[in-house]
């Protein structure tokens, strides 16, 4: 809960393999991510980077599993592709009591 996240952020690469412009744009972001651009015109043949990251809302939802998908739109032809986000937040680890017990492992022992 809290953090810290394993995974914060994947990058995608977008590219026009056609000999025209077109305009493009995500859709449907969880409150829970941030992603940059979220928009453009991509050139014939063009490319470009969208970063989808976690923000600070996640480190502050409660212990869950917490779902979300983020469309890829072309909006001069409306196709699109869907990229699902999974987000789990774990209870925090606590050992209790904090003394008078020990953890055995083969050839290891922590008191």
């Amino acid at each position: 809960m809290g953090g810290p996240f394993n995974v914060t952020s994947q990058n995608f690469s977008l590219t026009n393999s056609s000999g025209t412009s077109f305009n493009w744009s995500l859709v449907g972001i969880p409150a829970w991510l941030n992603a940059s651009p979220t928009g453009g015109t991509l050139t014939p043949n063009g490319a470009t980077n969208v970063t989808v990251s976690l923000n600070s809302t996640a480190s502050n939802l409660a212990v869950g599993t917490y779902s979300g998908n983020v469309w890829f739109t072309n909006q001069t032809t409306g196709v699109a592709l869907l990229r699902q986000f999974t987000l789990q937040v774990l209870q925090p680890l606590a050992v209790s009591p904090t003394n008078g017990f020990y953890f055995q492992r083969t050839g290891w022992r922590f008191i």
